[in-house]
C-alpha cells in the first residue's frame, strides 16, 4: 500500500522529485504504522523494521514514478503534445497495431484506426531540427498500418497531443496517410509471430462467433472478435475474458506442471518448467504491461491455491505488486491492475477454504470451480459498483458458467498456435474441437445479455458497495457448507434475473428523456408527443442517432439543439433528420470548427429547415417539452467551441432536466450562481471530464446524472473521481458506456424518476 500509494502520487506529473520524496516518506510511515498496527506479532523491534520497509518501499516508488514523468517531460515531444501541433516524426513500434475498442456505432474514421505503441526516435517540425530521442509514444492510425510489426521504423507527419491521463506515453501521436517504412530492426518477438498467424489461419472457416474468441481469449488478439460477441461479453460481465489475465496464466501454469509432474519431472525442475512456460506465455500474448501483469497475479494465483495455509499467497501478491510498480508506476491509477490485484487477493485468501466448505456436498473439481470467480467477484465488487453506479446480478451467474469452459479453450488454443506452425490441417482439427467450449461461452453471453433485471441501481457510494461486499465475505461460508441454503440462494437469484422488473421492454411506455448510446458523443431525446420530440445534439454518426430515434418511435423532430459544433454532437443531423419532418434548428453563438458548422447550415438550407441562434434567454415550446437557454450570454464571444456549448434547462412531463454540452469548469462556476439551477436530470457536462467546477455539481442537485461517453474512449472519460463525487452525493448515475440507451420517466413525479436502461451491466475489466 505504501508503495502504491506514492507511485499514485508521484505519476501526478504535478509533483517534482523532492515533493513526491517528501508525500512518500509520509505516505510509507503512515500506511507501515497502520500495517503494523493491524498484524504486528513479533518484539519491540518489528515496529522499527516495519517503519523502515514502509519508508524505503514508498520512496523507490516515488523515485521510479517522478523520474519516469521528469523523462517524459524533459523531451520535445511533450512540448509538441502541449502545444498541440504537427511534426515530422521517426518512430519505431514496440508493439502490435491493434484495432481500436470501439462501438460498432462510433464514427467510421474511428472505426478504421489502429491502435500501436511506437516509440519516437526522432522529430522535426517547423523552424525546429531535427531531434534524437527515445521517447514512448501511442499512435493512432489508418487501417493500412495493420500489416506492420515491432520494431517497424517509419517516417511519420502527424499531430501530437498530449494524453488525456496520466501514464507512460508522452504523447498520443495522430499519424496522416500510409506507413512509410525505412528499415525493420530485428525483434526479439518476432518469433511469437508464426503461431499467432497459425492460430488464426487455423481457426478460418469455423463458426464466426466462437472462432474469432478463441485468439482473444489466448492472446489477447481481438482482431477477429464480432462487435456482437463483444458487446455480449461486456454486458454479462465476461468481457475480462478477452483480455490476457492472471487465470489464462494459471491455467497454462497448472497444465504444464501437470504435465510435467506425469513425466516424472521433481525437485528443482518442476518450478523451472513452471517459470519457462510462464515465460513462453507471456511472449506468445506480448510482454505488453497488462501481459506482465496478468502473468504476476497468474503466478500467484496458483502459489495461493496450491498453498496448505489460507492467506499463503498474500506475501508473493505484495511482492509482486511493489516490483511491477518498480517496473511500471503507472499501474497505481491503473482500474485494471486495482481489479486485477483485489481479485488475485481475493483467490488466495478465500478460494481454498469457500472450496473446502462447498466440496462437503458436491464434487471438489466443481468446488473449486464456485469458489475462484466467486471471491475473485465479491472482491472486485466495491470498485465496479463505484465505476458503474449499479450492482451486476448477472455477472456471478455469467462468469460460474463460462469459467468450466476457459481452461479447455485456451489449453486448445495454446495447442493450436504450436501445431499450426507445423502442421497446419492438424491444427484445423484442434481448432474446430475448440469450439466446444468457446461456443459455449459464446451462448452464455448471448443469453445473458438479454436478461432483464440484471442489474440493480446504487446510489449509496463506495462506502456501502465496501461494506456489502464484507456481508457477503462473511455470509457466503455459511452459505456454502449447506446444500439446501446455496440451492436456495441460487434459485432466487435466477427468479430476480428472470422476473419483470424495473427493467421493461424497450422503449418504456412512459419515458420522458433518453440519452441515446451513440459512442463517444452526446444526443438526447425529449419526448413531445407520442411520436415527436425535441433532440439536443446528434452523436458523431448518422446511423447511431438515427437507430436511437427509430426504436424510439420518433417520427417528427419539433426542434434539433446543436450545443456547439464539435462533430461528437452535431456530425449526426442527417440521422436525426433521415425519413422525418424536422421544425427547426437552434445552433451556438461560435461557428466552430467551421467545416463542422457550415456541414449543419448546409443540411439545414437543403432541408429548408430554419436555422437561428440561440442565447441566454432564448424559450421555445414543443408539445410537452418547454426549455430555456441559460448560456452563452447574449452579445459574448465565447474563446472556445466548449465553452459555446449551449446550457438548457428543460422541463418534460414534471421532469426538470439540465442539458450543458462540453462545459468547463470556468463557465459551471457562472451557471452555478443562477437561480434555478437545480433540477432532477443532470446531463454531466464534457462526457464526464474531470475539468467539473464541484460548486455547479452541488448547485444542480441532481437525483439522475447522465454520462454520454463511449466505451474504452482515448480521453479517460468518465473521470473517476467525478464519478465518486456523483454517488457519494447520492445521485444515481447512469452511463451510455455501460448501460446502453437511458430512459427516464418523469410521470410519477419529479422526486420519483424511474430509470430504464437498454442494455446489460457492467462488465469487470
Amino acid at each position: 500500500m505504501a508503495a502504491w500509494a506514492s507511485a499514485w502520487v508521484a505519476t501526478s506529473g504535478s509533483w517534482g522529485l523532492l515533493p513526491s520524496l517528501s508525500a512518500a516518506a509520509g505516505l510509507g510511515l503512515g500506511l507501515a504504522s497502520l500495517g503494523w498496527l493491524l498484524v504486528h506479532r513479533g518484539g519491540v523491534h518489528s515496529p522499527l523494521a516495519s517503519l523502515a520497509v514502509g519508508i524505503t518501499v514508498a520512496c523507490c516508488a516515488a523515485v521510479v514514478g517522478a523520474g519516469r514523468v521528469q523523462a517524459l517531460q524533459a523531451g520535445p515531444v511533450d512540448d509538441l503534445a502541449r502545444a498541440e501541433t504537427s511534426a515530422h516524426l521517426v518512430v519505431r513500434t514496440t508493439g502490435d497495431p491493434l484495432p481500436r475498442a470501439l462501438p460498432a456505432d462510433a464514427p467510421a474514421w474511428q472505426r478504421e484506426q489502429v491502435r500501436v505503441r511506437a516509440s519516437v526516435l526522432e522529430v522535426s517540425g517547423v523552424g525546429m531540427p531535427a531531434v534524437t530521442t527515445d521517447t514512448p509514444v501511442v499512435v493512432l492510425a489508418p487501417r493500412s498500418w495493420t500489416e506492420l510489426r515491432p520494431g517497424s521504423v517509419l517516417a511519420v507527419t502527424a499531430r501530437l497531443r498530449p494524453p488525456s491521463r496520466p501514464g507512460p506515453v508522452a504523447a498520443i501521436v495522430y499519424a496522416r496517410g500510409d506507413p512509410v517504412v525505412l528499415r525493420t530492426d530485428r525483434d526479439p518477438l518476432s518469433w511469437a509471430d508464426p503461431p499467432r498467424r497459425a492460430l488464426r489461419m487455423a481457426v478460418a472457416g469455423l463458426p464466426d462467433a466462437p472462432a474469432g474468441l478463441l485468439p482473444s481469449l489466448v492472446t489477447g488478439d481481438e482482431s477477429l472478435l464480432a462487435p456482437a460477441v463483444r458487446e455480449d461479453l461486456r454486458v454479462t460481465g465476461l468481457a475480462h475474458l478477452t483480455a490476457v489475465s492472471g487465470a489464462n496464466v494459471a491455467i497454462v501454469l497448472a497444465a504444464v506442471l501437470g504435465v510435467a509432474r506425469l513425466v516424472g519431472v521433481r525437485s528443482w525442475a518442476l518450478p523451472a518448467v513452471g517459470l519457462l512456460s510462464v515465460a513462453g506465455f507471456v511472449l506468445l500474448a506480448r510482454p505488453e504491461p497488462s501481459v506482465v501483469r496478468a502473468a504476476a497475479m497468474g503466478v500467484v494465483t496458483l502459489l495461493g491455491l496450491l498453498g496448505g495455509a489460507r492467506g499463503r499467497g498474500i506475501a508473493p501478491l505484495a511482492v509482486s505488486v511493489v516490483v511491477l510498480l518498480m517496473v511500471d508506476p503507472w499501474l497505481a491509477r491503473s482500474t485494471g491492475f486495482t481489479l486485477s490485484c483485489l481479485a488475485t487477493a481475493g483467490i488466495v485468501v478465500l478460494a481454498r477454504p469457500w472450496a473446502a466448505r462447498a466440496s462437503a456436498w458436491m464434487p471438489r473439481p466443481v468446488a473449486v470451480a464456485l469458489a475462484v470467480p466467486l471471491a475473485a467477484q465479491l472482491a472486485c465488487t466495491p470498485v465496479l459498483v463505484g465505476m458503474a453506479g449499479q450492482l451486476s446480478v448477472s455477472a456471478v451467474p455469467a462468469n460460474l458458467l463460462a469459467v468450466l469452459a476457459v481452461p479447455p479453450a485456451t489449453v486448445l488454443g495454446i495447442v493450436v498456435a504450436l501445431v499450426g506452425v507445423v502442421a497446419p490441417p492438424l491444427a484445423h482439427a484442434v481448432a474446430a474441437l475448440a469450439m466446444l467450449p468457446t461456443g459455449w461461452i459464446v451462448l452464455v453471453a448471448e443469453h445473458g445479455a438479454d436478461l432483464p433485471g440484471s442489474a440493480v441501481p446504487w446510489s449509496w457510494g463506495v462506502p456501502a458497495a465496501v461494506a456489502l461486499s464484507v456481508l457477503l465475505v462473511a455470509v457466503t461460508p455459511v452459505l456454502l457448507s449447506s446444500r439446501t441454503l446455496s440451492l436456495l440462494v441460487a434459485a432466487a437469484l435466477v427468479v430476480a434475473l428472470v422476473r419483470p422488473g424495473p427493467v421493461r421492454g424497450w422503449p418504456p411506455t412512459d419515458w420522458s428523456l433518453v440519452a441515446c448510446d451513440v459512442g463517444q458523443g452526446d444526443a438526447l431525446v425529449l419526448r413531445s408527443g407520442p411520436t415527436d420530440a425535441v433532440v439536443v445534439d446528434t452523436g458523431p454518426a448518422d446511423e447511431a442517432v438515427d437507430r436511437c430515434l427509430r426504436d424510439l418511435g420518433v417520427t417528427t423532430v419539433r426542434a434539433v439543439l446543436i450545443s456547439h459544433f464539435h462533430a461528437d454532437h452535431a456530425a449526426g443531423i442527417a440521422g436525426a433528420g433521415r425519413d422525418r419532418d424536422v421544425g427547426e434548428v437552434l445552433v451556438t453563438v461560435l461557428d466552430e470548427p467551421a467545416e463542422q458548422s457550415a456541414a449543419v447550415a448546409d443540411w439545414a438550407a437543403e432541408r429548408a429547415v430554419p436555422l437561428r441562434r440561440a442565447t441566454a434567454g432564448s424559450r421555445g415550446t414543443a408539445g410537452a417539452v418547454t426549455w430555456t437557454v441559460l448560456w452563452p450570454a447574449g452579445g459574448s464571444r465565447p474563446s472556445g467551441p466548449n465553452e459555446a456549448s449551449l446550457v438548457v434547462r428543460a422541463e418534460v412531463d414534471g421532469l426538470s432536466v439540465l442539458l450543458t454540452g462540453d462545459i468547463d469548469a470556468e463557465t459551471q462556476q457562472v451557471l452555478g450562481t443562477l437561480p434555478d439551477i437545480d433540477v432532477d436530470v443532470l446531463k454531466v457536462p464534457h462526457h464526464g471530464a474531470p475539468d467539473q467546477h464541484p460548486g455547479f455539481l452541488a448547485a444542480t442537485t441532481p437525483a439522475v446524472a447522465l454520462v454520454s461517453v463511449g466505451a474504452d474512449n482515448d480521453y479517460g472519460h468518465p473521470d473517476p473521481g467525478l464519478l465518486a463525487e456523483l454517488s457519494s452525493a447520492g445521485v444515481h448515475v447512469l452511463r451510455t458506456d455501460i448501460h446502453g440507451d437511458v430512459a427516464v420517466s418523469g410521470s410519477s413525479g419529479p422526486t420519483d424518476q424511474v430509470v430504464v436502461t437498454h442494455r446489460g451491466p457492467l462488465s469487470p475489466r
